[in-house]
């Protein structure tokens, strides 16, 4: 790469590169959409599963009452949105 700072042309090594082209694994954006991915995708199946969980995080330490069951089910929907949401990217990773 050939660089234009300071007036003079300067080659620079391509260690001193920033890590943008990428590593062994692929481009560091694609790395970052697929961690992203599997992140939202987890979520989303331990809130489908696991739906009290969310609630006991949010609200469930400051109520003295059980969760209703619409909220739980509010919550599942949630956590079937997030787990589409985490395929997309997983397959537009491997789309790349």
């Amino acid at each position: 790469m050939i660089s234009t700072w300071g007036g003079c042309f300067s080659i620079l090594k391509p260690a001193l590169l920033p890590l943008v082209a990428g590593g062994p694994t692929g481009p560091v954006e694609t790395r970052g959409l697929l961690y992203f991915g599997i992140l939202v995708l987890a979520t989303g199946l331990v809130s489908i599963v696991y739906p009290r969980f969310f609630w006991n995080i949010g609200v469930g330490r400051k109520a003295k009452i059980p969760p209703p069951r619409a909220y739980l089910m509010m919550l599942r929907v949630g956590g079937i949105l997030a787990c589409g949401l985490g395929a997309i990217m997983l397959l537009k990773v491997y789309q790349m």
